[in-house]
């Protein structure tokens, strides 16, 4: 069992797999997933409004 960080020795290395890697155009690509996520989000609450 490997630490993925330092400040946070109890999260597992295998927990970061699921995320998509970022290698390119870091800022722009994290606020496409960033606006893609709130997206959702506001798509979801309506309908269960």
């Amino acid at each position: 069992m490997g630490a993925a960080t330092l400040n946070n020795p109890h999260i597992e290395a295998a927990f970061f797999d699921r995320f998509e890697r970022i290698t390119e155009e870091h800022a722009a690509r994290l606020r496409e997933l960033v606006r893609a996520y709130f997206r959702r989000a506001s798509a979801t609450q309506r309908a269960t409004a």
